[in-house]
């Protein structure tokens, strides 16, 4: 009988967590505001039954957070640390997720994605279509930029919304 490697963190947890994520400022910033939106729906006194999982308990291995309302399966992923092994161990061995369910990952760094989809791959599992895993890139504008430049960097596109999105 193995151990669940995802261990949940209640509310009064969450400080800590969101500690260790802005130490990973600005990559982490999706885990911090996912965390912050849903402490103020709860002092709202709306129970929206998100949970949050650390891999082994230990805040510092990341957040794997689960937003299930009927057939709305979302899982957001977050680690401050650019090694993501214990994470990844953690998700390929929980019985809490199911990925077959998962139709789509939100924001992920750069790190997660590369770690998600080794996951994917060692559990012989694909998202259809790849889009449904969307990449973050985060941009910190110094302060001599201009004001209202909203270029976007060479390679970087928006791409338009249609009514399935």
């Amino acid at each position: 009988m193995s151990v669940e490697p995802l261990v949940f963190m209640p509310v009064d947890s969450w400080v800590e967590l969101k500690s260790v994520l802005k130490s990973d400022w600005p990559r982490s910033i999706l885990g911090v505001l996912v965390l912050e939106n849903q402490e103020s729906l709860l002092k709202s006194g709306v129970v929206y039954d998100f949970k949050v999982y650390c891999p082994f308990g230990d805040v510092n291995n990341g957040m794997v957070a689960l937003n299930i309302k009927g057939t709305y399966y979302d899982v957001i992923i977050q680690c401050p640390k650019d090694d993501t092994r214990v994470l990844e161990e953690a998700l390929k061995s929980t019985n809490i997720v199911d990925w077959k369910k998962c139709e789509q990952i939100p924001a992920l760094p750069k790190h997660i994605l590369d770690c998600v989809r080794r996951l994917y791959s060692a559990k012989n599992l694909k998202i259809d279509p790849i889009e449904n895993i969307s990449r973050a890139d985060t941009f910190v504008l110094d302060k001599g930029a201009l004001p209202f430049d909203v270029r976007l960097p060479l390679g970087h596109s928006f791409k338009l919304l249609s009514l399935d999105s």
